[in-house]
């Protein structure tokens, strides 16, 4: 069932494309996921901290290395956007988003706290 709603989610989550608003400034936490393995036949929870930014309409996201990558923010409808393997929900004020991470190998839901950084 949580696999089914997993990959479900995905599928929906990555149709189309189109030019991101500027989102810069923005910094969001995600402290766990919940990961569906292909061919598991259950959900793991992956815990740990990672930190994610949004500069000039792109996303940086440290990898397990702390090495940062850039991918193209793109806006796909008002608050959902799409960024490498990422399709990202935010809620209306942005302090939020529910994220969907599409790998080779597992799909990742997780939720964002975030929050607009002053410069």
């Amino acid at each position: 069932m949580v696999r089914a709603f997993l990959i479900s989610m995905a599928l929906f989550l990555f149709a189309g494309s189109g030019q991101a608003a500027d989102l810069t400034g923005i910094t969001c936490e995600q402290s766990e996921a919940v990961v569906l393995r292909f061919g598991g036949d259950r959900a793991d929870t992956k815990r740990g901290e990672a930190t994610f930014r949004i500069e000039m309409n792109k996303l940086y996201a440290k990898d397990d290395n702390g090495q940062e990558n850039e991918f193209p923010l793109e806006q796909v409808k008002s608050s959902r956007y799409v960024a490498g393997n990422r399709t990202i929900i935010f809620n209306p004020d942005f302090t939020g988003a529910n994220v969907a991470y599409v790998t080779m190998t597992d799909v990742q839901m997780s939720r964002w706290q975030c929050k607009e950084v002053k410069k």
